[in-house]
């Protein structure tokens, strides 16, 4: 929300598109489908939006493709997709995404593991939905295709707080390597109770994808583990520094991926 406000603003100075300012009309998924579908379907009748952008959650996006493909809206996902989302016919001729696909999220993780940090076993913990799955199936194809084995896996259910039984049977199984795929503020819980129960002493715990939120929020607990992230707000080019410098005035804090 942050992003698209700050980039309105910076538009609308410059005199808007076509001379036109942008409007905006902001509304909360409250990450679940339904809400968003019926929230959209909303914005596309009585405000007649031109445009959409968001949302966060793969199943989501998934959702909004329908209704704005329907009624002809250009829709800029900015979140990262799951794979039937690109299948041919599922797209309408106006979306487009600027976030990697899930697959390829776990398909990396499992390629960087075993190639620079010397994992040959993987133990998959993951979330139980459209991303969480995407991951799994991204970290198997990677561990088969570089020369790794998965020996083991578990769905965590959303909205859990206590993956304390995933982390004994990680630590039963004694993996080189762990790989966390849970979002957002239960990668957070993990990544803290991975820290309290000593696990990174005992194997390579990899974050299949974090965000700045994240780790800001554990930071002396995410110290010794690995992560994969989008954008790194201090990279040394001057695309990055441009854009840290529009943000971080804007609102405290250096940007991120989203």
């Amino acid at each position: 929300k942050d992003g698209i406000q700050l980039a309105a603003k910076q538009i609308n100075a410059r005199g808007g598109v076509l001379g036109r300012p942008i409007e905006l009309f902001l509304r909360d998924s409250e990450l679940n489908a339904t809400i968003a579908t019926r929230r959209l379907q909303d914005l596309v009748a009585k405000e007649k939006i031109d445009w959409h952008v968001g949302t966060l959650s793969g199943g989501i996006t998934y959702a909004a493709n329908q209704v704005l493909k329907k009624a002809n809206v250009p829709y800029m996902s900015s979140c990262q997709t799951v794979e039937k989302f690109h299948q041919k016919g599922v797209t309408g001729p106006y979306t487009f995404t600027v976030a990697s696909v899930t697959h390829t999220v776990g398909y990396a993780a499992a390629e960087y593991m075993i190639k620079n940090m010397g994992v040959k076993t993987i133990y998959i913990m993951y979330a139980d939905y459209a991303w969480g799955q995407g991951n799994r199936d991204g970290i198997i194809a990677g561990a088969k295709k570089f020369g790794g084995k998965v020996i083991g896996m578990d769905a965590a259910p959303l909205g859990i707080s206590d993956f304390t039984p995933y982390l004994t049977k990680a630590r039963a199984l004694k993996p080189d390597g762990f790989v966390i795929a849970t979002p957002g503020g239960n990668a957070l819980t993990t990544i803290k109770q991975v820290y309290e129960m000593g696990l990174r002493k005992e194997m390579k715990v990899f974050s299949s994808w974090t965000a700045l939120p994240i780790g800001m929020g554990c930071i002396r607990e995410f110290a010794g583990m690995y992560g994969g992230i989008d954008f790194l707000w201090n990279r040394d080019d001057p695309i990055t520094k441009k854009f840290v410098a529009d943000v971080k005035p804007e609102y405290g804090y250096p940007p991120d991926s989203y």
